[in-house]
């Protein structure tokens, strides 16, 4: 049979060699000369009513009081108590050193409040060379030439000689500028932060973000130059993004020209006659069939390029009055028909498919409460298996230690690029207004949306 603790501030308590830990535990909430409660009578079991008339007729028999009472509890013959005695004063006083013992541990992941948008420079291939610049030839005319000034158009006499050609071209070239960002910490701060990162609930050891239309990443940092490195390159590429859509070199002489800057009627890409009206699919598939060079990718807003898939989605329709594709999805739990559609960044038309590349970072202007005008941006990013609109590259986004001063450490991610877009006749931009609204994006965008914001 077991016997409870004894009072554990007794001598009997310390001589059987409790430990403190122990000896605190007993002691929790049983204050020592506090009034008797009242007692219920409790439930005895078969055995212990066996128990307790053996006990009883020892209490008969002259047996010791404190043995006595030692059995009872041993056995649950005590009554427990009813309501415990309250013995604490109130209001609650916290100690004033329990914070600076017990301090609120940290989540070690912190969170990009912001959305990286890094969709055209994810989508633009990438040519590395050791040039400062990228030169390349375009040849603007070919024919045949004749001392009369009369093509024959390569047929002749027989037993004669076919016309000789004329060609002519032009050279053409874009520079590349630099990109990048600076940071600086003393050597101390990155021994600390590596230590108190190693403490799992002390400090910051991985960081979040947020990709629009992609998943969130964690990435794992060790310290806090680890973490400056990340976010560094968070906002570089974010940066380099935004120059890929609206950099303009007449605006920021340091930035390279973006696809907003380049593809101009002005600089020769194909325009719709038109741009003010709504948005017509019909119109925009016939604007696509009369280029000469079928686009591969279209680029713009998302809100704009979410009307192209829905307007696609109806194309052919009797009066546009319902859509031609439909699509049924069915649960086997059940058999109820799951509502509303998930529409790729892809579609087809008449000259085949092509891929959408949604950025926020295109120009999308609020023009009624339901419109807004942007334009979209029909390129041949691949020509004969050649990529003709890519990222020129001399340095990729490379990390760099300075000089270093004293106990400070200066470090930077930095790249050398530019946006190389040929064949500009084969390039195009369709602009017109599109049903919806463009300010509702919630979080911000990292490095914004516009030039110097």
């Amino acid at each position: 049979m077991g016997i409870v603790m004894a009072n554990p501030n007794s001598p009997e308590a310390v001589m059987k060699g409790y430990s403190a830990d122990e000896l605190a535990k007993a002691s929790v909430f049983a204050p020592q000369g506090a009034p008797a409660p009242q007692q219920a009578a409790p439930t005895l079991t078969a055995e212990q009513l066996t128990m307790k008339a053996a006990i009883d007729a020892m209490e008969t028999n002259g047996v010791d009081a404190n043995i006595i009472e030692k059995l009872r509890e041993g056995n649950g013959l005590v009554a427990k108590t009813v309501d415990d005695p309250v013995v604490l004063l109130q209001p609650y006083t916290q100690p004033g050193d329990f914070t600076g013992e017990y301090p609120q541990p940290l989540d070690p992941t912190e969170i990009l409040q912001q959305c990286e948008e890094i969709s055209v420079w994810r989508a633009l291939p990438e040519k590395i060379t050791p040039f400062n610049a990228d030169q390349w030839r375009e040849m603007t005319e070919i024919d045949f030439a004749t001392s009369t000034g009369l093509a024959a158009d390569g047929f002749f006499l027989k037993g004669g000689c076919p016309d000789q050609i004329t060609a002519s071209g032009e050279n053409l070239s874009k520079t590349r500028m630099y990109i990048g960002a600076q940071q600086t910490l003393s050597y101390e701060d990155i021994m600390h932060s590596a230590a108190v990162a190693a403490i799992r609930g002390l400090g910051i050891s991985r960081i979040m973000t947020h990709t629009v239309g992609g998943p969130d990443v964690i990435d794992v940092i060790r310290d806090s130059k680890a973490k400056e490195i990340k976010k560094m390159e968070i906002l570089t590429i974010n940066n380099w993004d935004l120059g890929l859509v609206k950099g303009d070199s007449s605006v920021n002489t340091l930035a390279f020209d973006g696809i907003e800057t380049q593809v101009t009627a002005a600089a020769g890409a194909r325009a719709n006659g038109d741009s003010t009206g709504s948005f017509d699919v019909e119109e925009f598939d016939n604007f696509l069939v009369l280029g000469c060079a079928r686009p591969t990718h279209i680029f713009g807003h998302p809100k704009a390029l979410e009307g192209i898939k829905k307007g696609y989605m109806a194309l052919g329709a009797v009066g546009g009055a319902f859509p031609v594709q439909q699509i049924v999805l069915s649960r086997s739990a059940d058999g109820g028909v799951i509502p509303g559609m998930v529409l790729a960044d892809e579609i087809y038309t008449s000259v085949g498919k092509i891929t959408l590349v949604p950025d926020f970072r295109f120009t999308a202007t609020q023009v009624a409460d339901h419109a807004f005008v942007s334009s979209v941006y029909a390129l041949r990013v691949y020509h004969g298996g050649e990529a003709i609109v890519y990222k020129s590259t001399q340095t990729p986004l490379s990390f760099k230690d300075l000089a270093p001063g004293c106990t400070a450490i200066s470090f930077m991610t930095y790249a050398v690029t530019c946006l190389v877009i040929k064949h500009m006749c084969a390039q195009a931009v369709w602009t017109s207004q599109f049903a919806g609204r463009v300010s509702d994006t919630g979080c911000t965008v990292v490095g914004g949306t516009a030039i110097g914001a």
